[in-house]
């Protein structure tokens, strides 16, 4: 009887052993496998990014100091669909890439930044912008310089920092560069 219990013992050790081995097993190849699948991921993100870097014309390595913007439109029965880019390296190894588009299926803009630093590679941005009408309370006060009623409207919803017009223009832009005359 002892024997039998020694052998049922060693064998359930066995047993053990194996299935510890076999879920280490198991768990390697499932690293390895996840591995492979972000290596794919980014070499796919790479290449995009070359792709997009040769479509949107960046082969600069020198210093620059301003800022070079790009903006394309098109318009065919009463739809806009317009881009822009602009570009700013700031040393040979550090670049800034930021796009916009606005589709007229969609009721916004989408703004992609990028920006590559030394070694750590690149760093990805995308934000949404809401399109309202170019006399939209928020964008008159933003013409008006009435910060407290903006900050109003932000507090109720019915606006956003996001929020662009027709034409492209945040807040900020039409606060500054859009003074209300009356």
């Amino acid at each position: 009887m002892e024997k039998r219990l020694g052998r049922a013992n060693s064998l359930m050790m066995m047993a053990h052993q194996n299935y510890i081995a076999s879920l280490s097993k198991s768990r390697h190849d499932e690293q390895v496998r996840l591995a492979t699948q972000q290596f794919l991921e980014m070499v796919e993100m790479r290449n995009t990014l070359n792709n997009f870097n040769s479509a949107a014309s960046i082969v600069t390595t020198h210093q620059q100091t301003s800022l070079n913007t790009t903006t394309s439109s098109s318009t065919s029965s009463g739809n806009t669909t317009s881009c822009s880019r602009s570009i700013k390296p700031l040393s040979k190894c550090q670049k800034i890439l930021n796009a916009k588009l606005r589709l007229p299926f969609f009721s916004g803009v989408w703004e992609l930044c990028a920006y590559q630093q030394s070694v750590s590679g690149w760093t990805f941005t995308l934000r949404t912008y809401n399109i309202v009408e170019y006399y939209a309370p928020i964008m008159e006060m933003a013409r008006d310089g009435d910060v407290t009623g903006m900050q109003q409207l932000f507090q109720t919803r019915q606006a956003s920092l996001f929020d662009v017009d027709q034409f492209g223009g945040t807040l900020l832009h039409v606060g500054n560069f859009l003074p209300s005359f009356i």
